[in-house]
């Protein structure tokens, strides 16, 4: 997601990763029909292990958002003032606004019935961040944009040695609470939210400054990749296991609780997908390529900001079942589907920033 902050030289390589990160965000969001789709089989199936794998993968892309933010942000030189003036107040401004515009829309797509709706309950929702299952994005990004002042100075005076140390902290972190919590306190609650906003503000930015700053992309051979790809693999079939054993016995897995290990390995996956695209992708070889990345990267806020209106609309539901019947796998149709939200958002995203004052907040 492109927010506020703009490079005068162009990294089409972060533009890209804007641009699958943008899309994995929408198929996060198809609920049963793609993103928990595995849920609607029992654990060990064959279903289960077919459908398992992208509902794991896909979590590499608020955190690449986050990494693109540390990279553009943390180096910079600039006062206080400034992160207000250019970045915060335009958050502050788009938040309520984009709040009521999809407080009405659950309104009119019935997720929110009119006896319900009043100025008291759209208060309500709004500061329990509860209107629409995205916008949790911009309030985490406010609070990086209230801390990043610290994160700067943090940043700049580290190591090496500290940076790994932070790093492992995080992993160690990311993997220990979910296995405290749900295999050896079965049943007892702990509920430490590690994710929302924890480490997309304190970890994946830092991630991101590090691996710009200290790594050579440049030199990581194919064969390394396919090292990280191979590690990667190994810790979503970990994920795996750790899934069938908690929900063995399960008749319906609700999907807060089909995720509960889905973060462990995020890390490790953002940057794998992170160093691939960096790596992989050769800018200026090909100039219509580089034109279409410029062209969708630019509209990849706007496309996180509508994509829900699009996969909430009634209409469109119908269109994804009658896909989802049509096609042969569920998971080919949703993919697909998820391609026309993608273009749906990308569209209006266009129109809306040709309007006069609008094309600073999108």
């Amino acid at each position: 997601m492109k927010t506020t902050e703009k490079n005068n030289s162009q990294d089409l390589g972060l533009e890209l990763l804007r641009i699958i990160s943008v899309f994995f965000v929408i198929f996060n969001h198809t609920n049963q029909n793609g993103y928990v789709l595995y849920t609607t089989f029992p654990p060990g199936s064959f279903q289960y292990i077919l459908y398992f794998p992208i509902s794991v993968f896909c979590k590499f892309s608020v955190p690449v958002f986050f990494m693109i933010s540390g990279i553009l942000l943390l180096g910079k030189e600039e006062p206080m003032w400034a992160i207000f003036k250019k970045r915060l107040r335009k958050i502050l401004i788009l938040l309520p606004v984009i709040s009521v515009i999809y407080y009405f829309a659950k309104i009119t797509d019935l997720y929110i019935s009119l006896d319900d709706a009043s100025v008291y309950d759209f208060f309500f929702r709004f500061f329990s961040c509860t209107i629409s299952r995205h916008l949790w994005y911009l309030y985490a990004y406010i609070i990086f944009l209230l801390i990043l002042p610290f994160l700067r100075i943090l940043v700049k005076n580290m190591n090496m040695k500290q940076f790994i140390y932070y790093f492992a902290i995080a992993a160690g972190a990311m993997i220990l609470v979910p296995l405290v919590e749900k295999l050896i306190f079965r049943g007892i609650t702990i509920e430490v939210n590690l994710t929302i906003p924890t480490f997309e503000v304190l970890v994946f930015p830092v991630l991101g400054y590090f691996t710009s700053r200290y790594t050579d992309l440049s030199r990581l051979t194919v064969r390394g990749l396919a090292v990280m790809w191979g590690i990667n693999l190994l810790l979503i079939a970990i994920v795996f296991i750790l899934s069938c054993i908690e929900n063995k016995d399960a008749v319906f897995i609700p999907e807060k609780q089909a995720e509960d290990f889905h973060y462990m390995f995020s890390m490790f996956n953002a940057v794998t997908v992170f160093a691939t695209v960096k790596r992989l992708y050769r800018q200026g070889k090909k100039p219509l390529a580089d034109k279409v990345i410029s062209f969708l990267g630019g509209l990849s806020f706007g496309i996180y900001l509508f994509h829900v209106i699009f996969l909430d609309d009634i209409v469109m539901r119908l269109l994804e079942s009658e896909m989802s019947r049509l096609l042969p796998l569920p998971l080919t149709s949703e993919l697909i589907f998820c391609l026309i939200v993608f273009v749906l958002s990308a569209a209006v995203t266009y129109v809306f920033k040709k309007i006069p004052g609008l094309k600073r907040f999108l």
